[in-house]
């Protein structure tokens, strides 16, 4: 794999751009390495494979946005927050450099020099995935650039197996001979953040005993969105609140085409009832290291699932995977959501019947070298660049830490129940609990909100209220539908009972469940039996009642 060595610079001569490296600069005239995003995704892919040259100061990268896709929207505004070296595409065939590299198959190549040899990352997975194509009615492979543009014999495709190259050269003859066997650096940063697990489940605020369900999905209608738009409600509402947590990645194409302000619009519900949303910048990795279980569709983050050994449930999976490949086997094996029924239950069974080499097969397909793709990206790159690569080693980087969107849930729906002296309660965020299945005849349900709460209108609903600004007295003449008020004290919590009754809750859990527990305890006729044990989940402690 070799290229010949080629410059051009801004406004002049190769020999004006070395004057004024040596002039400017403090680094000199260096090799330069064009980065080329033209979407989101694409910039997101292209920023993890630079990490390749890390280190490095011999080398120079420049950046430019080919603004030409419908999902272009936020790479401009990433690339720039970075405070690199920019320059517009316009000034493109003025610049000064000697490798181009990108993640995007649908860049502009007539723009670039063609002289330069054009690495090509794919954003996913393989090519696995039949899209519209922006220049006609019909759909192309996802990742293969247009056969026009490979005439020159410039063109590279990195590949993660062989069997991708050779699917390739079926789809398209000219790229024959021009494959690079890499790795896949979403894949190798997953593996090397295997051991810091708990740690992203700090970083998340999964408590210890809760499972963290990540809900993943691709773009378009035959996504897991796109077709089961409530499943964040759903999962919200079927999973009690004291035993999971859940997460949503959602494929930045769907953050680009709708805005940022319109997904989170749409997901208001879900993120107001706890659901962590992950930003598409960053915290996919960790999010899915950090979970016990993944539902997911027909994307790539779902056949990076299934490689790690995590439980995976297809919430949905379209028909544009294209014939014999690894993700279309992930689909024939993977087992099914099914809509109709309890997710709860589905959840539960597929972590009870969790099998860490299910898919080590696909796994296997999928990716050739695990745990190299930062060395051998690096070994392609400087080839093209005809440099020597560096003498220390590349490094291999563990995922970045989550910052997720992560509501505070102020007001639950709870269902309540006593048998013999235990009091079970299963919580639900109120913003989901339209999804709750009928509660049985021996549960006692009521609305819990406490003070924080900025949809107003719940106070007036709510059976129990907490920490409210007013004395307990005055909270509920305040308001009138209020059973119970209660306010967090040292040890418990103290509430008073609309009628007189005063009662001092002493345990370790939260006001709002101590209140609870104090609810169905009085609805039971239960409150002077002095001790009762508080069940959620598998989780179980003492609570002692005293009334005055």
């Amino acid at each position: 794999m070799r290229a010949q060595r080629t410059e051009v610079n801004v406004g002049g001569s190769p020999r004006d751009a070395a004057r004024d490296a040596r002039r400017w600069g403090t680094f000199g005239e260096e090799p330069t390495v064009l980065a080329v995003a033209r979407t989101l995704t694409s910039a997101i892919r292209l920023l993890e494979a630079l990490e390749a040259f890390l280190g490095d100061t011999r080398v120079q990268i420049v950046f430019t946005v080919n603004e030409t896709s419908r999902f272009s929207a936020g790479a401009v505004e990433l690339i720039k927050g970075l405070y690199s070296k920019f320059i517009a595409w316009d000034d493109v065939p003025r610049a000064r450099y000697h490798l181009v590299i990108t993640a995007s198959e649908n860049v502009d190549l007539e723009q670039l020099d063609r002289r330069v040899p054009v690495l090509v990352l794919p954003h996913g997975v393989g090519f696995h995935k039949l899209v519209p194509d922006s220049a006609g009615s019909g759909t192309r492979l996802s990742g293969l650039v247009p056969a026009h543009r490979l005439r020159d014999r410039r063109v590279w495709h990195l590949v993660t197996h062989p069997e991708q190259a050779e699917q390739l050269a079926d789809a398209c003859p000219e790229t024959a001979g021009n494959t690079v066997l890499g790795g896949d650096t979403s894949y190798d940063a997953l593996l090397a953040g295997e051991p810091m697990r708990a740690h992203y489940r700090k970083a998340l605020r999964v408590a210890d005993g809760q499972r963290l369900v990540m809900i993943t999905s691709t773009w378009g209608e035959q996504s897991a969105l796109g077709t089961w738009r409530t499943l964040p409600e759903q999962l919200l509402a079927q999973l009690p609140a004291d035993e999971y947590r859940v997460a949503a990645v959602v494929h930045p194409n769907v953050w680009t085409w709708h805005s940022d302000w319109d997904l989170r619009r749409r997901l208001h519900n879900a993120v107001a009832g706890g659901l962590l949303l992950v930003p598409p910048t960053r915290g996919w990795h960790a999010t899915m290291i950090a979970s016990d279980v993944v539902v997911g569709d027909h994307g790539s983050v779902s056949l990076y699932a299934a490689a790690l050994g995590k439980p995976l449930l297809l919430a949905a999976f379209g028909s544009e995977i294209v014939p014999g490949t690894v993700l279309e086997e992930l689909g024939q094996v993977a087992d099914r959501l099914d809509s109709a029924a309890g997710v709860r239950d589905q959840v539960d069974e597929a972590l009870a019947a969790q099998e860490p080499q299910r898919f080590d097969g696909i796994a296997k397909r999928a990716f050739a070298t695990p745990g190299s793709a930062a060395a051998l990206l690096r070994k392609a790159c400087y080839e093209l660049l005809e440099l020597a690569e560096p003498r220390m080693d590349v490094p291999l980087r563990a995922a970045a830490d989550p910052v997720p969107e992560d509501a505070e849930v102020f007001s639950h729906e709870v269902r309540g129940s006593l048998t013999g002296s235990t009091v079970t309660l299963t919580r639900c965020p109120a913003t989901v609990r339209g999804h709750l299945p009928d509660s049985s005849a021996d549960e006692w349900r009521h609305l819990v909100v406490r003070w924080g709460e900025r949809n107003v209108l719940l106070f007036d609903s709510a059976s129990i209220i907490v920490d409210a600004e007013w004395s307990l007295p005055e909270t509920l003449q305040r308001y009138p539908g209020c059973r119970l008020a209660a306010v967090s004290t040292v040890d418990g919590c103290e509430v008073a009972v609309r009628g007189g009754k005063r009662i001092s809750v002493l345990g370790k859990a939260s006001t709002a469940q101590l209140a609870s527990v104090a609810y169905v305890a009085l609805l039971e006729g239960a409150l002077r039996r002095g001790e009762l044990t508080l069940r959620l989940g598998s989780s179980e402690s003492a609570v002692v009642l005293r009334v005055h």
